[in-house]
């Protein structure tokens, strides 16, 4: 394979894609257990999932603009 069909990575493309995928499985959860009828720990479990899906997203950004941050 030549040189100019090789393609190089974009780990900021990655992180970006990483954070919308947390969000979007973050959001399907809570979906799945807002549905459940007989859970009394529902609300408590709907609390935790949007809290891990946006802190793993958080991350992915500040990760992604990390040499933004160095440089000012």
């Amino acid at each position: 394979m030549s040189r100019r069909h090789m393609k190089t990575p974009r780990p900021k493309l990655f992180l970006v894609w990483m954070a919308l995928l947390s969000l979007a499985i973050g959001a399907g959860v809570v979906y799945l257990i807002s549905e459940q009828e007989f859970n009394p720990d529902a609300e408590a479990q709907i609390v935790l999932t949007i809290g891990i899906s946006v802190t793993v997203a958080a991350i992915c950004i500040v990760s992604m603009t990390a040499s933004w941050w160095f440089r000012h």
